[in-house]
């Protein structure tokens, strides 16, 4: 029984799925705190709902997820016979992307993708997707709110309200939701307290005196003993935001999680005393309270694997943090400078934030995180004798899936022309932030690359064929500085990008043409552009874009006299474009 999510629940997530649209893919992600019921809700759903899908598979997650091991598991829950073996497999992730990609193309398939701890955990597990427009679903769960956000779909699952927590426990404990001897209601209501919504709480506590009641050893005493328990067995701790009082934390020596997020009242005593007492802490998430700073204490935290500080204005950490050996996820301000020496954080997985680089000794450190799959990082000022540096530390990060780059400019290709090795997982690039001379050679390696943010400061022949040529890419953002001197005539795209669904591109002129074939895929166009440092004619070949839905143009500094004639060119192409798109047309 899901109490407090109750059928209302099942059916709206049952709808949103199955219903609300019958083509295009439908994503919807359940979030909430630990013990909430997130799994059990997403699982009775696709239990109801796999039967009208040709395939389907309830995948893991976790917090160091496997990604061989995820995608694997999906190929043989899609077709057990066929991939009956696929564990013996020796495909590394951008094979198994493909693989998967091949098998649900024009398959119509229901995915729940449960425990989701991070952004980049789902970045790349989406590249595994198609969207044929045949109704397929997808399904996650998550704690993580931003992971929610950026999934889509976003159903805020809450804690039970008291009533239904009290059904619940005596439900579980004594056979009937309204069945509680008169002696143990006071007690009962303490217990309940305690347990502050959460299903998983309630249901351990009141298991454990259903055991007692069976065996006919429960009484009055040890109803009291829980409801005034000793909290020194506690792992983990998870306080609402606006919750305003805070027990001792020496009160809990083995704690391993600590989510004190959003709590305003948490202060840089409170991080102390963290430090100074909870030795066996593995998560401490201290967004958005009111620290200002960490303590050198924090090399205490040994067992350290998840901190999360963003939403906090920490521009600094100190030099003792280098020292956090088990360190796999940090979240931090946007803008972080990390001590010297933090290349010896080996098992770094995901530095998520904006990381300040302000030095060379920054640069080789970033070299030396190879477990690192996710780094948004900001040079404080560009030297241009950084570039073989950071050459070089890009081909270390192997394992690297989502990059982002501020601050940078001139060219990311190597002096010497080297183009490997490189990272061979990288599934998102964001450069928007800076301005390079051309398209780095060894972008056409990266076979797991769909999306893809990036400014130049000219466009190019040879950009547009590198483009043209990473075979994943699905969505691209292309800015231009300035147009190329002593060019008279268009680029005229003819390339077919084969998976891009989304092209955004924006410029001061339009150099670009779209001749027949190209793009077939595209199915949304976004144009930035000033008309009045155009080449004389608006005729961008938009006809010419077979599989075309949704235009998007944004034109700037378009003399009054000019809109008319403007707009009747545009929507000449728009009406000759044989899928018939949507137009939204602004000047």
């Amino acid at each position: 029984m899901l109490m407090g999510t109750g059928e209302s629940s099942i059916r709206k997530r049952k709808r949103d799925v199955s219903e609300e649209s019958k083509q295009k893919l439908k994503i919807v992600s359940i979030v909430g705190v630990g013990g909430l019921g997130k799994t059990t809700l997403a699982n009775v759903v696709y239990e109801r709902l796999k039967t009208q899908f040709y395939c389907f598979a309830f995948v893991p997650v976790s917090l160091t997820p496997n990604m061989e091991k995820i995608f694997k598991n999906m190929l043989h829950q899609f077709d057990k016979k066929k991939y009956w073996n696929i564990n013996e497999a020796t495909w590394d992730e951008a094979q198994l992307i493909v693989e998967l990609r091949e098998f649900l193309r024009n398959k119509r398939y229901l995915i729940v993708i449960d425990d989701i701890w991070d952004i980049s955990a789902w970045e790349k597990i989406k590249c595994s997707f198609v969207d044929s427009e045949n109704g397929s679903g997808i399904i996650t769960t998550t704690r993580n709110v931003d992971v929610a956000k950026e999934v889509g779909g976003v159903y805020q699952l809450k804690p039970l309200c008291h009533v239904d927590s009290r059904k619940l426990f005596n439900l579980r404990i004594f056979g009937a939701e309204d069945k509680c001897p008169p002696q143990l209601a006071e007690l009962s209501e303490r217990i309940l307290k305690k347990c502050s919504g959460v299903p998983l709480a309630i249901i351990t506590i009141a298991s454990m005196l259903a055991s007692k009641i069976e065996n006919e050893n429960a009484n009055e005493d040890d109803f009291k003993q829980l409801s005034i328990s000793n909290l020194s067995h506690v792992r983990s701790l998870i306080f609402f935001k606006g919750f305003n009082s805070f027990p001792a934390y020496s009160s809990f020596p083995l704690l391993r999680v600590l989510n004190l997020s959003g709590c305003k009242k948490v202060d840089n005593n409170h991080c102390k005393d963290i430090c100074l007492y909870l030795f066996h802490l593995r998560y401490l998430n201290l967004s958005r309270t009111s620290v200002t700073e960490i303590p050198r204490e924090i090399e205490n935290l040994q067992s350290l694997q998840v901190l999360c500080i963003n939403g906090i204005e920490i521009e600094d950490l100190p030099s003792t943090f280098v020292r956090l050996g088990r360190i796999l996820y940090l979240n931090v301000y946007l803008k972080t400078r990390i001590p010297d020496g933090f290349g010896s954080l080996k098992s770094l997985q995901e530095l998520k934030g904006r990381i300040l680089i302000g030095s060379l000794t920054n640069v080789h450190d970033l070299g030396k995180l190879i477990e690192l799959r996710r780094l948004h990082i900001e040079f404080q000022e560009w030297e241009t004798s950084w570039k073989e540096p950071l050459h070089q530390c890009l081909s270390n990060l192997v394992s690297l899936e989502d990059l982002t780059i501020a601050g940078c400019f001139g060219s990311l290709d190597s002096a010497c022309g080297d183009s490997s090795p490189r990272p061979q997982q990288l599934c998102s690039i964001g450069m928007w932030n800076s301005t390079i001379h051309a398209v780095p050679n060894w972008m056409v390696s990266q076979s797991t690359l769909s999306n893809l943010t990036i400014k130049l400061d000219t466009l190019k022949e040879r950009d547009l064929q590198i483009l043209g040529s990473i075979p994943s890419l699905s969505r691209l953002y292309l800015g231009v500085e300035k147009p190329t001197v002593d060019r008279d005539e268009r680029l005229i795209i003819s390339y077919r990008f084969q998976c891009l669904s989304l092209f955004e591109y924006w410029s001061d002129t339009m150099e670009i043409e779209f001749a027949q074939g190209a793009m077939q895929n595209l199915r949304t166009l976004k144009l930035f552009i000033d008309v009045h440092k155009t080449h004389d004619h608006v005729d961008f070949g938009l006809e010419n874009l077979s599989a075309l839905e949704h235009a998007y143009l944004y034109l700037d500094n378009c003399p009054e006299e000019m809109h008319e004639v403007v707009e009747a060119g545009i929507r000449r192409q728009i009406h000759m474009n044989p899928n018939s798109p949507t137009l939204d047309l602004s000047m």
